[in-house]
């Protein structure tokens, strides 16, 4: 049953497909001649004035894009230098930090003040430490 409603359906809206083929091809040449017109370019005074600001305004966005570019480049180089004089002045620290380490022991500071003939003496007994008591 349900088949002969489908054919009778089938039959009815053939006549409304030939329709909606020749709507459908129209309608594609109408699309086609659109496309057409937006590719076909004539060139003329009045269409380049007009389109002066959205030119100057695509130039604009160009040099400001490069600048930025430059700028960018600038930081970069900028932040190496940095971290090359950091690097530079850490092993600077370090080495000095070596050399007072050395420079601090007691013997060499002991030989210095011999040296210098200063008059000190080496202290030979130990530290006394001092304890003070509480009073309330």
């Amino acid at each position: 049953m349900w088949i002969m409603g489908w054919l009778k359906r089938n039959k009815e809206t053939k006549g409304k497909e030939r329709e909606d083929f020749i709507e459908e091809s129209e309608l594609k040449i109408n699309i086609g001649s659109a496309v057409k017109d937006m590719v076909d370019v004539k060139v003329s005074i009045e269409g380049i004035v007009k389109q002066m600001p959205f030119v100057l305004f695509l130039s604009v966005l160009v040099i400001l894009y490069i600048a930025n570019r430059y700028q960018a480049e600038k930081i970069v180089r900028e932040s190496v230098r940095v971290k090359k004089e950091r690097n530079e002045l850490r092993s600077e620290h370090i080495s000095i930090a070596a050399e007072l380490m050395q420079d601090s022991k007691q013997s060499l500071v002991t030989k210095r003040v011999n040296w210098f003939q200063l008059g000190l003496v080496e202290n030979t007994e130990p530290p006394i430490k001092l304890l003070v008591e509480k009073e309330d």
